[in-house]
């Protein structure tokens, strides 16, 4: 997982979409990986198929894990500009 400053959409329909949207890619995104080191699947095949018990269980903690990333990004955005407007 990690935190991605503007870009592309890497092929992500969905950040595509945003992108569009927005009419930029300069926005921040948590990025959450689906392969392991050494997977050679690539990710459109991997993401396609259910996952494992085992899969499901690290991938909700990741989800978990970036929910709580954003909020953090959200509240210091917040108390950034509360400064700004003082």
């Amino acid at each position: 997982m990690r935190i991605k400053r503007n870009g592309g959409d890497a092929g992500h329909l969905g950040v595509r979409s945003i992108i569009g949207c927005l009419g930029t890619g300069e926005f921040e995104r948590i990025r959450v990986g689906v392969r392991t080191a050494g997977d050679a699947q690539k990710a459109k095949e991997r993401v396609l198929k259910r996952f494992s018990p085992d899969e499901t269980d690290v991938i909700n903690g990741s989800i978990a894990q970036a929910a709580e990333i954003a909020v953090a990004r959200v509240v210091d955005l917040a108390d950034s500009s509360k400064s700004l407007l003082a």
